[in-house]
């Protein structure tokens, strides 16, 4: 039998597929047992579902008032994800069961990236051990087996920090790798535009990485690397942009009430102290288990 330390990284995707499929086959089991009313936020998502569901009946793709109300309809939350669900909600019924069916290709996103990032910065095993405890975070399966916006979240992030991480080593040889360099400063600036469309929020997971991308480009004068980076968040932004020039207030005052407002509410320390700060460190036994 072929050890693992042998397999190349096409012969780690098919122990990936088993994996996905693994952690598929739980999924589903447990959305079978699992009968309670969804919660309020939840509920929230599932309708804003079906708002997407009704308008994508009868679509105008070349009227500009049409896209207004498409983008109008989600005017608080990125709706990428709601419109990614409709056709498994018409396929397999407008329910909390078969909305949450594209949890599974969230689910095959974040283990190739995970698997990807592995593989390019390590190696296969490490590549693949590192999807297989994907699979077992409490910190995630929570997530993929309800109805929520972190577990996508979660894998385009990953996916964007895939690619940035594969752009970012190409730095070592700015020349040579010119036109590959563009290809990825493309496709991880989709991935980024993709990101935000799921939550807004997932700018804020990119800050440090490119502001350290940032001071290597400028220490080595990589002005070429810097034209990539900046492309590349111009990339993000032209595929947020149609979603953000109808909904920015809302996603302004969405952002004060969920991390403010909603904060107070719910008895969340505040952002100005060190308790907010230190609040996922604190959770992390409960995220990762003690086990693991």
């Amino acid at each position: 039998m072929l050890k693992l330390k042998q397999l190349t990284w096409i012969q780690g995707l098919y122990i990936l597929g088993l994996i996905w499929l693994a952690g598929a086959l739980f999924d589903r089991f447990w959305t079978l047992l699992d009968n309670a009313i969804p919660a309020w936020d939840q509920a929230g998502h599932l309708n804003s579902v079906l708002d997407y569901s009704q308008i994508l009946q009868a679509p105008q793709w070349f009227n500009g008032q049409w896209w207004r109300e498409f983008w109008l309809l989600s005017p608080r939350k990125t709706p990428l994800v709601y419109i990614l669900d409709v056709p498994f909600f018409n396929t397999f019924g407008q329910n909390f069961d078969a909305a949450t069916l594209i949890m599974l290709v969230f689910s095959a996103i974040l283990l190739v990236s995970v698997y990807g990032l592995g593989v390019f910065l390590f190696s296969v095993p490490v590549g693949l051990w590192a999807a297989g405890l994907c699979q077992l975070l409490p910190g995630l399966y929570v997530y993929r087996l309800d109805f929520l916006l972190d577990y996508p979240l979660t894998a385009f992030v990953s996916l964007t920090f895939y690619l940035l991480t594969v752009w970012y080593f190409s730095l070592d040889n700015p020349q040579k790798n010119s036109r590959k360099g563009w290809l990825l400063t493309l496709a991880w600036g989709l991935a980024l535009g993709i990101s935000l469309l799921v939550k807004q929020s997932a700018l804020l997971f990119f800050f440090f990485p490119s502001l350290y991308a940032l001071l290597v480009i400028l220490k080595h004068r990589y002005w070429g690397k810097l034209l990539q980076l900046m492309s590349g968040y111009g990339v993000s932004l032209l595929v947020f942009y149609p979603y953000l020039q109808v909904n920015w207030i809302g996603l302004i005052s969405a952002t004060r009430r969920s991390t403010v407002e909603a904060a107070g509410l719910e008895g969340d320390p505040s952002l100005n102290t060190l308790a907010a700060w230190t609040y996922y460190f604190q959770l992390l036994p409960d995220l990762l288990s003690w086990d693991l």
